[in-house]
C-alpha cells in the first residue's frame, strides 16, 4: 500500500521464494510488474533488481522491503527528492542497516562484502 501512495512511474514486487505464488501476488497487485529476485545474497539479489530495473529505463529506482508496514509515505517521496540531486539514497535504521536504498545507476560495489541481516550492514 505505501509504494501505491508515492507518484512514480513504475511500481515492481520482487519476489525472492519459490513457494511464492507469482500469479496469486499479480492478482493482488495488477498495477505492479512482478519479477523473481536473482542472486545468492541479499547484496547480489538487490544488485541484480537495480541492473534490470535500470537497464529498462527506468530512472530513480527505490528499493524497500516488505517488513515495514509503517514507513511514511513522505519518507519514500523525500527519497525520490534526493535522487534528484544524489547518486544513492539511503535510509538508516535503528538496527544497523537501512530500510531504504535508492540508485540512479547499478553500482555493484555496493552490494559486495557486506555482512547482510546484521548491525554492521552500514559500517
Amino acid at each position: 500500500e505505501i509504494a501505491r501512495q508515492v507518484e512514480c512511474e513504475n511500481r515492481l514486487i520482487a519476489y525472492e521464494s519459490v513457494n511464492e505464488n507469482p500469479e496469486f501476488i499479480q492478482k493482488t497487485a495488477p498495477d505492479f510488474k512482478i519479477i523473481k529476485q536473482t542472486g545468492k545474497d541479499l547484496g547480489e539479489r538487490m544488485y541484480q533488481i537495480f541492473w534490470w530495473i535500470l537497464h529498462h529505463k527506468m530512472h530513480h529506482v527505490i528499493i524497500i522491503g516488505t517488513d515495514i508496514p509503517t514507513l511514511p509515505t513522505e519518507n519514500l517521496q523525500m527519497a525520490f527528492r534526493q535522487l534528484i540531486y544524489h547518486d544513492v539514497v539511503l535510509g538508516p535504521s535503528f538496527d544497523g542497516g537501512y530500510y531504504l536504498i535508492g540508485l540512479k545507476k547499478p553500482h555493484r560495489e555496493i552490494f559486495i562484502n557486506i555482512d547482510w541481516s546484521s548491525n554492521r550492514v552500514l559500517n
